[in-house]
C-alpha cells in the first residue's frame, strides 16, 4: 500500500484526531483551540494569584480586654520558657 492509502485507511477508521495536522473543520475545532484555551486559563490563574498575593493583609484590632489577655499570655509564656543557648 502507498502512503496515501495507509493515511486514508487510518483516517477512515480512527478519524481526523489521529492525524498530526488534522483539517480545520467543525469536528476538529476543540482539537485546534484547546491549547489556546489552556494557555489563556494558565495566564489568568497566574495573574489572579499574583494580584491576590500582593494584597495587604491586616489583622482586626483587638479590644482592650483582648489586648490585656494577650499581653498576659505572652508574659506567662516568656516566664515558662527555658533560657535559649547561644
Amino acid at each position: 500500500d502507498s502512503d496515501a492509502q495507509v493515511m486514508q485507511f487510518v483516517e477512515e477508521h480512527y478519524g481526523d484526531f489521529v492525524l498530526l495536522r488534522p483539517p480545520f473543520n467543525v469536528r476538529t475545532l476543540l482539537l485546534w483551540f484547546t491549547p489556546l484555551l489552556v494557555l489563556f486559563v494558565a495566564v489568568w490563574i497566574a495573574v489572579r494569584a499574583t494580584f491576590r498575593r500582593t494584597a495587604p493583609v491586616t489583622a482586626p484590632a483587638l479590644s482592650g480586654a483582648e489586648d490585656k489577655k494577650l499581653r498576659a499570655l505572652l508574659a506567662d509564656a516568656e516566664k515558662s520558657e527555658p533560657p535559649k543557648a547561644n
